[in-house]
């Protein structure tokens, strides 16, 4: 592990030009690990009551490329010396960008039985892959924002990228978009202007949340097809309409209460699934699409 910050975002960046290149650590999953041969706090070496400066730069390292030092699970320390180990430290570590947490369902950091070496091997379990990414999209709104242009330009002066043109264009809009992705626009924007915008009446919103009335639902059901084959109750639409003036109490008294407590039979939803070939001569069950038949 370098002893010095530069020295270590010098390791990213092979030219050794450090400038801007912090925040790349920001923006990409990356994981490092291994024996940095320095702790981050006390506790971490036995018979230490002190944070000297290697600790205490170590620690800020960390903090400045903003990556996560993961709990050490399955023992306190990764490396022990001399008879009875009197000499103990962690002095193994992985480290990983909030990026690389995210493509995880959870991560678990833990040590390992030593095999001929003074060292504990470490682990680190990474739980199934997170689908569930976010991916970026500038909205428009935003160039609307008060101070918005002002910060975006000091953005991108601010991103010093050495290379082809295309590629100092490319990475520049990659920090571009680390930077928009922790930007909040309400610390700019206190309330959105809502102008311009078709809005209803009381009286019709209050329509619109009142119970459902007899004429309204038998609309619905004249609305319907009726000659449709029924479901697993047998009974089709046409059923229904010839038969209101019999079961419109029950019918509507039954929809109300979904209305009012958004709860229905379960039978009410009941329908027959049919098996619909995709293409001629179909004999597996890839080659069919599923289609429900509810009137």
């Amino acid at each position: 592990m370098p002893r010095h910050t530069s020295d270590f975002l010098a390791c990213w960046n092979r030219e050794g030009n450090t400038s801007g290149h912090k925040e790349r650590w920001k923006i990409v999953p990356a994981c490092i690990w291994g024996d940095f041969n320095v702790i981050r706090y006390p506790v971490e070496r036995s018979n230490c009551s002190r944070i000297n400066g290697a600790m205490t730069e170590f620690s800020e390292c960390i903090e400045e490329l903003e990556l996560v030092d993961p709990p050490l699970f399955g023992g306190s320390y990764t490396w022990r010396r001399g008879e009875g180990h009197q000499t103990a430290s962690r002095i193994d570590r992985f480290l990983y960008s909030s990026q690389w947490e995210e493509q995880f369902t959870f991560i678990k950091q833990s040590t390992m039985p030593k095999l001929g070496s003074d060292h504990n091997p470490i682990l680190l379990t990474c739980g199934n892959l997170n689908f569930k990414k976010s991916y970026f999209k500038f909205e428009n709104w935003w160039m609307r924002v008060e101070g918005f242009k002002e910060e975006v330009k000091l953005w991108w002066q601010s991103f010093v990228v050495t290379g082809t043109p295309g590629f100092v264009l490319a990475e520049k809009l990659k920090l571009l978009k680390g930077k928009m992705k922790e930007w909040k626009p309400e610390e700019w924007w206190p309330e959105l202007q809502l102008q311009g915008i078709t809005t209803i009446s009381v009286e019709e919103q209050i329509e619109l949340e009142g119970p459902f009335e007899e004429e309204e639902i038998l609309g619905c059901l004249k609305l319907c097809a009726m000659e449709k084959a029924p479901g697993p109750d047998g009974f089709p639409m046409s059923f229904y309409l010839s038969f209101w003036e019999i079961l419109k109490e029950n019918i509507i008294k039954a929809i109300q209460e979904f209305q009012a407590r958004q709860i229905t039979e379960k039978s009410f939803n009941a329908t027959f699934v049919a098996l619909i070939p995709k293409k001629a001569g179909a004999a597996e069950l890839k080659d069919f699409r599923p289609i429900s038949l509810i009137t």
